[in-house]
């Protein structure tokens, strides 16, 4: 009889162990996000083995001044969700080691290890730099703008860039450079590719002229 009982008892420890719920996470690796910038990465939960179990999904060793957040911070696999990491204009450049992590519902934990690279904006305003001749505009009625821009390093504002003939002749403006392409300060903004640049701003009338220059 004990025989009998001992079996049955191993048979049930081995049934559970082979039901011990499991999952993986698709989609990681090293993360690479600018000052004042953030970027988005998909992620895929699935089940690997065991019974389902709702997942719940967390960041840990995040530098200063960076935040996360998940469109979906939990669910029962499968599932998707997106990560989100933000660095603040203030987030000091580096590569730290972080670690994403699920903890499901029977208490199984499964963590990733991977780097974040916090970058500065340094390349994407070099990229800027010289002179840029003016092209065209969207709108007749919005004027002629000077017949060219010099761009340079803006050393009192953080990630900025200086704009010779900003608008007008001798005209001089400061813009914030963002390295998701595009440009702003106060009253304008704008965009920028490798090899266009382009300087928008809103008239009395409420509409927007969108001034492009492209390399000489």
């Amino acid at each position: 009889m004990k025989y009998l009982y001992l079996l049955a008892l191993c048979a049930c420890v081995s049934l559970a162990a082979c039901k011990k719920s499991k999952f993986i996470i698709n989609g990681i690796s090293d993360i690479k996000v600018m000052r004042d910038s953030s970027v988005m990465i998909p992620l895929a939960i699935a089940q690997e083995s065991g019974n389902q179990e709702r997942v719940d999904l967390s960041v840990e060793g995040l530098p200063a001044k960076t935040e996360y957040s998940f469109t979906a911070a939990s669910g029962t696999p499968d599932f998707g969700t997106v990560l989100t990491i933000k660095a603040l204009y203030n987030a000091k450049p580096g590569t730290y080691p972080i670690k994403i992590k699920g903890t499901n519902a029977a208490g199984y934990d499964k963590e990733y290890e991977l780097n974040l690279i916090v970058d500065n904006n340094d390349a994407c305003r070099a990229g800027l730099y010289g002179t840029w001749i003016y092209s065209s505009n969207n709108n007749p009625s919005c004027g002629m703008p000077y017949n060219r821009i010099e761009i340079s390093r803006d050393d009192l504002h953080k990630d900025g860039i200086l704009i010779k003939h900003y608008f007008g002749e001798n005209e001089m403006g400061s813009m914030k450079v963002n390295c998701n392409g595009t440009l702003s300060d106060q009253y304008f903004f704008g965009t920028f590719t490798g090899d266009m640049v382009t300087l928008s701003a809103k008239t009395f009338t409420d509409d927007t002229c969108h001034f492009k220059y492209i390399r000489p």
